[in-house]
């Protein structure tokens, strides 16, 4: 008996490391510190960028079927989350590899290795997604509800062609909450985030719970301002999305400290995502405040680019509202 986790340990784990480590490595980050980010030692760090990046994307096409641009797709995303946290990383590498199972493209290379039967389809029915008429707990249903609002919302971003003009460098998520979320294990996203390919945006993976560190942080905060805000999108700021947002009366709330207070993080070192909570933390947001739907802008500090975070009750409502402001901006340039 030999499941296809044991291909994923031995073949498909390695080529990513090596296609992560050439990513970071080109980014400017030392070996120590991608063998920190990436749970390994420093000589297989060395090892790994002593080969050709293409021989690990040859041997994962070669292997699995997957075509060079997802597989410099995955290793993107892979290289963003790893750096943003362990967490991350891992939530990330699992999503894309369950994914590849579900698509039946680990079949191929399972029923060579392990010699199962090639009607097998176990990864396709253990991930399929649920059938309609199960019947399922108040709280699964709940579930699947934010989860095809999540689904409902990419869809609409990835139709349009003006999205991508509005998207920030750091790329988008869109989070949504279940009723009452007490933890970021309450919100559901987007594992590896959206990115723009080919002038498009897309998502890779399927919006799962408990991903996604840093927005659902942000929806929680903002849900506990005012228990009616359970979801979040974020966008690119600057003066022209400002003015676009004033034409289409959607209220602002700025963060209003540039940089962090001293003392503040009891002598530890503060990361970009943890300053910008904590200046977003600092908006006065009223409870029972009539707008639905709000624009909390981050101006940003070094190295954390100014951002737009719409704040509202559904993702979908977030999207539509995206859709206005990317038609406006884009017609306005």
């Amino acid at each position: 008996m030999q499941p296809p986790c044991e291909i994923m340990v031995n073949d498909f784990l390695p080529n990513m490391r090596g296609l992560v480590s050439h990513e970071l490595h080109e980014k400017g980050e030392s070996q120590r510190r991608i063998a920190l980010l990436l749970g390994i030692t420093q000589a297989r760090v060395s090892y790994y960028l002593g080969k050709r990046r293409t021989q690990f994307s040859s041997e994962l096409a070669t292997k699995f079927g997957i075509s060079q641009g997802d597989i410099a797709n995955y290793s993107k995303l892979l290289a963003e989350d790893a750096t943003r946290s362990q967490t991350d990383g891992i939530f990330t590498l699992y999503s894309i590899w369950k994914n590849l199972l579900f698509t039946g493209m680990i079949c191929a290379a399972h029923q060579k290795e392990s010699g199962v039967q090639s009607d097998c389809s176990v990864c396709m029915e253990i991930f399929k997604p649920p059938r309609e008429n199960m019947k399922f707990s108040d709280q699964e249903s709940e579930d699947l509800q934010v989860i095809h609002e999540i689904s409902q919302a990419i869809s609409m971003i990835e139709s349009s062609v003006y999205f991508p003009s509005i998207m920030p460098e750091v790329s988008v998520n869109i989070a949504m909450s279940r009723n009452s979320p007490k933890s970021t294990r309450d919100v559901a996203a987007i594992p590896g985030r959206i990115n723009r390919i080919h002038g498009r945006a897309k998502a890779f993976v399927l919006p799962e719970f408990g991903c996604s560190n840093h927005m659902s942080k942000v929806l929680l905060l903002a849900n506990s301002k005012d228990s009616i805000f359970r979801a979040v999108l974020n966008i690119k700021y600057d003066e022209s999305v400002g003015k676009v947002l004033d034409e289409l009366g959607l209220p602002r709330r700025f963060t209003s400290m540039s940089k962090v207070p001293s003392g503040i993080s009891s002598g530890k070192t503060m990361t970009g995502d943890d300053a910008v909570l904590l200046r977003l933390s600092q908006v006065k947001v009223a409870h029972g405040e009539e707008d639905s739907t709000i624009a909390l802008i981050d101006r940003g500090s070094d190295g954390v680019e100014p951002m737009t975070y719409l704040i509202g009750k559904k993702a979908t409502d977030l999207s539509q509202i995206a859709l206005k402001i990317a038609q406006s901006y884009s017609a306005a340039k």
